[in-house]
Parts: structure tokens; C-alpha cells; sequence
């Protein structure tokens, strides 16, 4: 077999979404070579029968702020799928959301191309994978790990005892947590905030309940987020679960050795069964009871459970099968 994969989105053009980048390392430490699948169809050269192409988000691309964006990304992965079921390709899907964060916000033709893309990408897919076991077996799909994300030493001092961090945007339910979060426990909250709407929200909020939370508005590189999870003992994420099918903010949290409050969902449930410190809530009226959880629990050294479970020897060799099978 031929040992190049074809990849969308552009692998050149994401260079700064940790989770892309360790995806496409596992594929590589499988033995693969990976390209913009556009690069397959360019120039005149003889095109080789049965070549594998793995997509991510690309249903998700049609949500976009006005119908024109929207058709032209659904225009142009229409075309690719055709071309790749002309050279008889192979198309492993996939899937991050259950549908778009921005989906209801958008035009009924924009709603209209994610119905389609998902019926004929779910058509032409060899294998439509997901990063969470139990959301796969109950909607027909199938399993690759959610890979772990790059390490860091624990401080000996740990300062921050909640941190929420990332792009603040109002799917991640942040207003939520915050009208019920306990007065007493301090917060840090570390990201750009999506708009100014949403901003004076959360900060009205946070003042009117004089609740302990530091705002750190703008956005947070690789480096100082390292540093910031280093320091953490507990990463709130509050996200709605009716849109996401796995979360790398869970993930990322357990790779830096942080415990975790998470809202009910297929994934939190399927971590904290395997014994990592995943905290649950389905109503945010719990969230005082699971700080004091915390609190008493004493958190011992998973490193190794994790990595057995979601690290790169394991991600690499789960998608080598599925793209020699």
C-alpha cells in the first residue's frame, strides 16, 4: 500500500490546533506521510486507484457567517467526494460534533448542505470513526481514542484551583456555571471572549455575585496554557453535550495530570468508568457538592493508565487498521 495519506483539513493551514497536530503525529508514527487531499487531484499525473483519505470537520464547514462561504466549502468538498469515488479512494470519516456549535445560528440553506454532507459522507465513508466508545456504539460508528496531548511537569505549588480556559463562545455554557458556582471557590477564566455581548454577560455576573474569578481576556498560546495547566488542580468544562461527541479540553486537562468537572455525556461517563478523575454534572445546581468532592479526594499519579488507554502507540495502531482494513 501506498504509504501517503490524504488529509482535509490542509495540514498546513492548522498549525496551530494541538489536537490536529497529535492526530496526524499518531498517523505518522503508524508510517504514513500525510497531504492536503487537494494535492491528489492536482497536475497530470496518473492518479492511483483505492488511495485513503481521512477528513475531519469538513461537514462542520458549512456553518458559516453568510450562505456565499457556506456553498463554496460545500461546493468544493461535493467535488472532492466525487473525485475520490471516481479513483475508487477510501474516505475515513471523522466525526468531532454531533453537529455544528453554530448550526441553529445559521442560514436554512447552510442547515440544508450539513443535512446532505453528513447522508453522503456517510455514504461514501469505508469507516466513520469517533472519539468516544459509547457514542460509536450507539449511533453505528466506530472507536479510535482521542489521543493524549504533550505533558507537562506538575508545579509543586498548585495556585490555580479552577481554571476554565479557551475561546469563551456561549455553547460552552460558561454563564451557566457561573450563576451557580460556589462565592467561595476562585476561578481563573483564560480566553478570548467570542464578543463583547458575551463578555459583559459573564462579567456582569461575576460581579453581581462577587464571585472570585480572574479574567485573562485574550488569546492563550500553546506555551502559556502549558504553564497555566501546570499549575491547576481542577479544569471546569461546562460545554453543552447535545452538539459534542468528544472533548479535547477533557483530554487536554487529564494529559497535564488535572482533575476534571464535566457535564454529563457519553465521553465524561466512558473516562470517569475507566477510573480517571472525571467529575460529573447534569445540572449545574451540583457543582458546589463536586468541588467539595474534590477537595477530599486525593488524586494519585494516572499517567500511565492514560496513556495506555488514549497515547499515540494506541491512537496509531487503531488507525493503521482502519486504514488497511
Amino acid at each position: 500500500m501506498d504509504k501517503k495519506i490524504y488529509i482535509l483539513p490542509d495540514p498546513k493551514k492548522i498549525t496551530s490546533n494541538s489536537y490536529y497536530k497529535t492526530l496526524l503525529n499518531c498517523i505518522a508514527k503508524a508510517g504514513y506521510d500525510t497531504a492536503n487531499a487537494s494535492d491528489f487531484f492536482n497536475g497530470s499525473k496518473l492518479k492511483r486507484k483505492g488511495a485513503v483519505f481521512v477528513f475531519s470537520w469538513q461537514e462542520d464547514g458549512v456553518a458559516k457567517p453568510n450562505v456565499y462561504a457556506a456553498s463554496r466549502h460545500f461546493l468544493y468538498i461535493l467535488w472532492v467526494l466525487i473525485r475520490i469515488w471516481f479513483y475508487k479512494g477510501k474516505l475515513i470519516w471523522i466525526r468531532h460534533n454531533v453537529k455544528p456549535h453554530k448550526l441553529a445560528d445559521s442560514h436554512f440553506i447552510s442547515r440544508f448542505y450539513y443535512q446532505f454532507l453528513v447522508l453522503i459522507m456517510g455514504i461514501t465513508a469505508k469507516h466513520t470513526l469517533c472519539h468516544s466508545k459509547k457514542y460509536a456504539s450507539q449511533h453505528g460508528m466506530e472507536y479510535v481514542p482521542h489521543p493524549t496531548y504533550k505533558k507537562n511537569d506538575k508545579c509543586e505549588n498548585i495556585d490555580i484551583p479552577y481554571l476554565i480556559y479557551g475561546k469563551i463562545m456561549r455553547y460552552k455554557q460558561i454563564d451557566r456555571v457561573l450563576l451557580h458556582w460556589p462565592i467561595n471557590k476562585s476561578i481563573l477564566l483564560a480566553g478570548r471572549f467570542e464578543n463583547s455581548e458575551l463578555s459583559k454577560s459573564i462579567r456582569s455576573i461575576i460581579s453581581e455575585r462577587a464571585l472570585q474569578v480572574e479574567v485573562i481576556d485574550q488569546f492563550v498560546p500553546d506555551e502559556q496554557l502549558a504553564e497555566l495547566l501546570s499549575r491547576t488542580r481542577c479544569v471546569i468544562c461546562g460545554n453543552e453535550s447535545s452538539s459534542m461527541i468528544a472533548s479535547g479540553v477533557i483530554v487536554h486537562a487529564l494529559s497535564s495530570g488535572c482533575a476534571v468537572i464535566a457535564r454529563r455525556s457519553p465521553f465524561s461517563e466512558e473516562l470517569a468508568e475507566m477510573g480517571f478523575p472525571v467529575f460529573m454534572f447534569d445540572s449545574e445546581s451540583e457543582l458546589a457538592k463536586l468541588t467539595r468532592e474534590i477537595e477530599l479526594s486525593n488524586i494519585s499519579d494516572f499517567d500511565l493508565e492514560l496513556e495506555k488507554a488514549l497515547g499515540a502507540d494506541q491512537v496509531a495502531k487503531t488507525m493503521a487498521r482502519f486504514i488497511e482494513s
